[in-house]
């Protein structure tokens, strides 16, 4: 199953995960659900992690995390401790902090973890919810996505997208199987022409060059 992943970053520190819940109730009009990761669960990685469901929906769940300040750099050293076990090109460099790890009192990112076969309101309206409490979101929706999520839903209307979304995704994948004879000799294609010709070429040339020397005619000797 595909995953979904959005980021919606702020100035400063992110809101508690019970406000992100309330923005997206105060605006769908849905009662949300959370279920907070246990300290043991987030561990020395995450700050803040959740899961968010429509009280409605609860089988469609969203993950909701920070990562707490410098956790993806220390974990990187720790992996690096020993020089030997780097990456060869890395090998005598100091370990460089990792671009996802915010600084403490920097600036913060908000993970939106969905799954693409799951109808994507929560998702979305998580994503305007966040915006609306000051984050900037690094592949803002369009104004016609806005005008579809950014509203009151009943959960009638909720059960009715889910049921299209579930039917679409269902025709969806009968037509990739249905294209597989199509797509699967296309793609070999492809890979012949990327990979193997260019290859070919190169080895023709070199047979061609070392052939060529081989049998040029001796000089005459003097």
């Amino acid at each position: 199953m595909g995953v979904i992943l959005h980021e919606v970053a702020f100035p400063s520190r992110v809101p508690d995960v019970l406000r992100i819940a309330e923005e997206i109730r105060a605006r769908t009009g849905l009662e949300v659900s959370v279920t907070e990761s246990s300290a043991a669960e987030r561990g020395d990685i995450y700050d803040v992690h959740a899961q968010l469901a429509f009280a409605c929906a609860v089988e469609d769940r969203i993950a909701v995390y920070t990562l707490r300040p410098g956790a993806a750099a220390d974990r990187y050293k720790i992996a690096f401790a020993d020089d030997s076990t780097r990456p060869a090109a890395l090998a005598g460099k100091p370990p460089a902090p990792a671009n996802a790890a915010p600084e403490a009192g920097g600036p913060q990112v908000v993970y939106l973890k969905g799954l693409w076969e799951q109808e994507l309101t929560l998702l979305f309206a998580a994503q305007l919810a966040l915006e609306r409490l000051g984050g900037d979101s690094t592949f803002p929706l369009t104004d016609p996505q806005r005008r579809e999520y950014d509203r009151p839903f009943t959960a009638a209307e909720l059960d009715e997208r889910r049921r299209k979304w579930a039917v679409r995704m269902k025709w969806g994948r009968v037509l990739w199987v249905l294209l597989l004879p199509v797509t699967i000799p296309w793609t070999l294609l492809k890979w012949i022409v990327i990979a193997i010709l260019p290859g070919v070429w190169k080895l023709g040339r070199a047979a061609k060059a070392l052939l060529g020397f081989r049998g040029s005619p001796s000089e005459p000797r003097a």
